[in-house]
């Protein structure tokens, strides 16, 4: 899946550029000192739940997802639904939907922690 990466509405003097490593990433990073108080960066939010879709009792998460099915379903709700499908890059609902790499590293980490945790409990 290929989607656009957006970098936040910045102000000088930053940067944002791509981070290597397990994962991968982007950050923001000086390019000169900062003055206190100096405004950084500033950007919209990906998806908003207005208070008044809110339901009593609801978490906000349960709100998310309850706002993204439904226009999932809804013709008009085109913006919403790209808006999930740029979530679940961040919020992958299967282990198949991250790459394959990053798949494969956290496999070795985990099976390594898990094999060091069993030699020290057998001794």
């Amino acid at each position: 899946m290929e989607i656009e990466l957006l970098c936040p509405v910045l102000a000088p003097p930053v940067e944002c550029r791509s981070i290597d490593g397990i994962g991968g990433g982007r950050g923001v990073f000086a390019t000169a000192d900062i003055p206190a108080g100096a405004i950084v960066l500033f950007e919209e939010p990906a998806l908003q739940v207005p208070q008044n879709d809110a339901r009593s009792g609801e978490t906000w998460h349960v709100a998310v997802a309850r706002r993204l099915l439904k226009a999932s379903r809804d013709p008009q709700g085109a913006e919403l639904a790209a808006s999930h499908r740029l979530l679940s890059v961040w919020h992958p609902q299967s282990l198949a939907e991250l790459p394959s790499e990053l798949l494969q590293q956290a496999k070795a980490s985990l099976l390594g922690s898990w094999a060091a945790q069993l030699a020290a409990e057998t001794q």
